[in-house]
Formats: C-alpha cells, sequence, structure tokens
C-alpha cells in the first residue's frame, strides 16, 4: 500500500509536470524570475526603446559634447516631446476604442495659427503684440484650445452618427485643417508673438522686422 501511495504521489499533474515540488523548494521563485526575465527581454518588451534612447543619447553626447547636453538642447527636446505627449494622451483613449485619428498633427497647426494670429490681433498688431502681456496671450491659448475641441466634436459627430469610418473622416478634416492653416498664413511664418509666451512656455522667436 505504501508503493501505491508513493508512486501516485509522484504521478506529474498539469500544474507539476515533473511531479509535485519539494516543500519549501525554489520552483516558484524560479518560475517569477524566468518570467520577469522573460517579459523584459522579449522582442516585444519596452525595455528594447530605452535602451535605444541610451544609445542614441551615448553617440550623440560623444559626438558633439558642448552641444547636445547642453541646457538649450535638453529644454528644445523636453518642449518636442511635450507636444507629442500631450498629443498621444488623447490618442490613447481613441486607439482604445478601435478607432483612428489622423488629423491630429494638423489639428494642431491649424489651432497653433489661429491662436498666433488671435494673440497679434488682441495685442494690437505685430509690433505691438511683441510687447503684450497676459491678455493677449491667454486669449490665443482659449482660441487654441476652443479649435481643437470644435474639431474633436466634427470628427465624433461624423463618426459616431453618420457612421462614417474614422479613418477616412480623419483623413478628410486632416486635409481640411492643413489647408486651412496653410491660407490663414500663405505659407509665412507667423512673428509677431507676445515675447513673454516665448520666454515662458517655447524657445524665443525673433522680433518682427
Amino acid at each position: 500500500m505504501s508503493s501505491v501511495s508513493d508512486a501516485a504521489e509522484q504521478t506529474p499533474t498539469p500544474e507539476h509536470p515533473n511531479g509535485p515540488a519539494e516543500p519549501g523548494g525554489s520552483e516558484p521563485r524560479r518560475s517569477a524570475v524566468a518570467l520577469v526575465r522573460e517579459r523584459l527581454f522579449s522582442s516585444t518588451s519596452p525595455a528594447w526603446i530605452f535602451l535605444a534612447l541610451v544609445v542614441i543619447v551615448a553617440v550623440f553626447s560623444i559626438m558633439k559634447p558642448n552641444a547636445f547636453l547642453s541646457s538649450f538642447d535638453i529644454k528644445t527636446i523636453f518642449i518636442n516631446a511635450a507636444v507629442a505627449l500631450t498629443l498621444s494622451v488623447g490618442m490613447t483613449y481613441v486607439i482604445i476604442t478601435a478607432g483612428i485619428d489622423l488629423s491630429v498633427g494638423s489639428v494642431l497647426v491649424v489651432s497653433g495659427v489661429l491662436s498666433a494670429k488671435t494673440m497679434i490681433s488682441v495685442g494690437g498688431g505685430a509690433a505691438s503684440a511683441f510687447n503684450a502681456g497676459w491678455g493677449p496671450i491667454l486669449a490665443g491659448v482659449a482660441i487654441a484650445l476652443l479649435v481643437g475641441l470644435g474639431w474633436g466634436v466634427v470628427n465624433g459627430l461624423l463618426v459616431a452618427l453618420l457612421d462614417i469610418p474614422p479613418l477616412i473622416v480623419t483623413l478628410g478634416t486632416f486635409g481640411m485643417a492643413i489647408g486651412l492653416a496653410d491660407v490663414l498664413t500663405g505659407g509665412n511664418d507667423i512673428a509677431g508673438i507676445p515675447m513673454k509666451f516665448n520666454s515662458t512656455i517655447g524657445p524665443s522667436l525673433p522680433a518682427p522686422i
């Protein structure tokens, strides 16, 4: 009877294909370590992206040590990254719901153009607005937010109410937004943005001539 019981205890099970683990054994710990190692070093792991970033920073730091890690360069990197991060927050919810929005970049452009136009208009022209205070700045920021919100509402209504695929809708509004921005600016950069806005949020821009 004892031999039959011993054989039953050693019979492999789905949970333990090599037989039951010994009490106090290290099998659960080894499994956890192996799982962490597999997730960290798999081909789809975010760790590779971070490693690639570290390598890129190291290479450019060696090539241009006096320029790449300067305070201006670091500030510029964070400013550019902030734009992408802000857009990615809204895009995350769109992708989670199995949608897509191709118009975010062009909506950002037209929002910025209308914001700049508002700042210059409220500030009394390019020459006056360059030295304007927070009044024109807040007006421009409000316009930018309203334009982005309105464009998003239009996209959402076309997708939800008319049942048009989001790829088609946002592709069309992408062209509309970038075309409107081009018409408003005439293909030229806008000069006269308040200096206070540039010095507190973005890099300084040249004064209008």
